[in-house]
């Protein structure tokens, strides 16, 4: 279905106060206290923020962590290496070591399921910190999967190695979305890095931790200088029908690798009069951009034919202007520095024996034998989502195998009675569950 980009939160992806205490004594003599950034961003035209702490969840547990209009999401920054921001968890995540023998990255790797397993969003902090070199490329770290965002744009180092190190990802097959962030450790650093320079934009359903958590796992965001400064939206036709059914972040799978002839990318940009709008495909800057524009008015559309020249291809759009450095250590020869960035439209060519497996299998689900299968499959993932929405059971209360063990049981005994006490009244289950999609066309529609 066609996604309206007008339902939009701005936010600061990676922040700090005076709970990032991890022997930095700047850090600690600074004024960076809470609730310092929850009035500022609000100022400032944010709508949720996280504080992103040194590997604590103190700061969510500060009496000062409140607001009456901006969303507060959970977040900490995990791990050594790489920095991680992880936002929607209910603790941290623990950097394990590594095991001999396991692959480099498999710390990382353990991390990111602890995260999803929480239902929580996992994203790579500041990559040319440690995790990139123009020279030497991504570290092992980068191999591992899963990754819901990368910062393209931390404003305390450089833009630019950050996005070589995303579009080197996006090259090798990684689907993720861009988020910015001032990682603003210190007070006194307001004026030039404060929450919100850059401004992460998230195209969400509705406005809910949970909405707003969910497109940030699915990539759905874009990156502009402030909340006031140029903002740059991108989305696909690729079938050609006039309705444009992806925006960034969302990954295409298309069974013909001929487009039709309308197919068509919708790049908008606001108040970026007298900036350069440039629109790459994969494999990115390397190659130059796929088309440039200079808007003249404050609001501008441009659309653009395309076709699809591999397996696996991405495009995406950023704005650049010059003026000011765009990061700490950008490079100040670059006659035009960053401004805006949206997260890639992936689009992929699925291979025609998948293709025909997928056909045969449509084919026998219509059968009633795969039917009655699937009756006794959905009787299970009912019985399960039942316990996870009940009682919770994904997360253990207790410490120690025997307590965990117990709690299970009696999660079990509890959904046998809730089971029983419907069945004996003539109450069934409930049938009324809305999918994610079904939810955000509704919230679109009203």
């Amino acid at each position: 279905m066609p996604f309206s980009p007008r339902k939009t939160d701005p936010a600061n992806a990676h922040a700090h106060d005076d709970h990032s205490a991890d022997g930095s004594l700047p850090r600690q003599t600074s004024k960076q206290t809470l609730p310092g950034n929850l009035p500022l961003s609000d100022q400032i035209g944010l709508d949720f923020l996280p504080l992103t702490d040194h590997r604590t969840y103190d700061q969510h547990r500060d009496p000062q962590w409140q607001s009456s209009k901006l969303l507060l999401i959970p977040g900490e920054e995990a791990n050594g290496s790489p920095h991680a921001i992880v936002l929607g968890a209910i603790d941290t995540i623990v950097d394990g070591a590594n095991p001999p023998g396991s692959p480099a990255f498999r710390h990382v790797q353990q991390s990111i399921w602890d995260t999803h397993a929480q239902d929580a969003a996992w994203s790579t902090a500041h990559p040319d910190d440690g995790e990139y070199t123009p020279t030497t490329g991504p570290t092992d770290n980068a191999s591992a999967q899963g990754t819901n965002t990368v910062e393209v744009w931390n404003i305390a180092s450089n833009p630019d190695a950050q996005i070589d190190y995303t579009e080197n990802r996006w090259n090798n097959g990684f689907r993720f979305g861009a988020v910015g962030a001032s990682d603003c450790h210190f007070r006194e650093l307001w004026g030039t890095a404060s929450p919100g320079q850059p401004t992460t934009w998230v195209f969400a359903s509705q406005r809910s931790v949970r909405a707003i958590l969910d497109a940030i796992r699915a990539g759905r965001t874009s990156v502009s200088a402030t909340p006031q400064g140029p903002f740059v939206t991108i989305e696909a036709d690729v079938d050609g029908d006039g309705a444009f059914e992806a925006i960034g972040g969302d990954e295409v799978i298309i069974r013909d690798r001929k487009l039709p002839k309308k197919a068509r990318l919708r790049v908008r940009i606001r108040n970026g009069a007298g900036t350069r709008v440039l629109i790459y495909a994969s494999p990115g800057r390397s190659a130059g951009p796929l088309a440039t524009f200079t808007p003249d008015t404050a609001d501008q559309t441009y659309l653009t034919p395309f076709t699809l020249d591999a397996v696996h291809t991405w495009y995406r759009a950023e704005v650049r202007a010059p003026g000011a450095l765009s990061g700490r250590d950008a490079d100040p020869t670059l006659p035009d520095q960053l401004r805006a960035a949206t997260s890639p439209i992936f689009i992929s060519l699925r291979s025609r024996a998948v293709q025909e497996v997928l056909d045969q299998a449509r084919i026998d689900q219509t059968g009633k034998d795969r039917q009655a299968k699937y009756a006794i499959r959905a009787g299970v993932e009912g019985t399960i989502h039942q316990a996870v929405a009940v009682t919770g059971i994904r997360h253990a209360r207790y410490r120690g195998l025997k307590k965990v063990h117990l709690e299970h049981v009696y999660s079990a005994l509890a959904l046998n009675r809730i089971r029983l006490d419907a069945w004996w009244n003539g109450h069934p289950p409930d049938r009324t569950r809305t999918s994610h999609l079904a939810r955000l066309e509704l919230a679109l529609a009203t």
